[in-house]
């Protein structure tokens, strides 16, 4: 057990045991992105978070991106193809921000996007499922509160909120 742990210690100081040399930042980023895509700033903060000098780092993203393996734009188009289906645009563009993405990457991303109406309405279905819907204006108009509060946690748009609100719970006449 205790090999194991000098061996787990002797890799967190970044050195290949069968080489015994020091791993440099471009083969850690490469294991790096080997679990899932990156934007260049996730990929700076990791290698930088790992004791890496400033230059070692640029050369090594340099490197990447040379290489074709960092792309904000293709990260901002998996991520948006990924996570649509449980978010809206909103959503999207703040997860996107929050991992880094370049402001045009996203932009991009989010432009064939549309209203998501569709998406808006699934999730609303699948927030109904198992509610009971009551016939009481003042019920039904505190569930239709909630759902739209709900939709819009979720990111959606509040015009597509309302519409998707108003024809799921089928009471457009009430406001909010």
């Amino acid at each position: 057990m205790d090999g194991f742990l000098c061996v787990d210690k002797f890799w967190d100081l970044g050195y290949n045991i069968d080489m015994k040399e020091k791993i440099t930042a471009f083969e850690r980023a490469t294991r790096y992105l080997g679990v899932r895509r990156r934007t260049v700033f996730e990929m700076r903060q990791y290698l930088v978070g790992k004791g890496y000098s400033l230059v070692e780092v640029k050369e090594a993203v340099d490197k990447l991106l040379e290489y074709g393996y960092l792309n904000d734009g293709e990260f901002a188009e998996q991520y948006v193809d990924a996570y649509r289906a449980r978010g809206g645009i909103n959503k999207l563009r703040a997860g996107l921000y929050k991992a880094g993405a370049d402001k045009d990457a996203i932009d991009n991303a989010l432009e064939n996007l549309g209203d998501q109406a569709e998406e808006a309405e699934e999730l609303a279905r699948r927030y109904l499922r198992g509610k009971e819907i009551s016939e009481d204006k003042k019920e039904r108009f505190e569930l239709k509160v909630k759902l739209s509060r709900h939709l819009a946690g979720k990111g959606f748009k509040w015009d597509t909120v309302k519409r998707v609100c108003d024809k799921v719970m089928d009471c457009g006449d009430m406001e909010y």
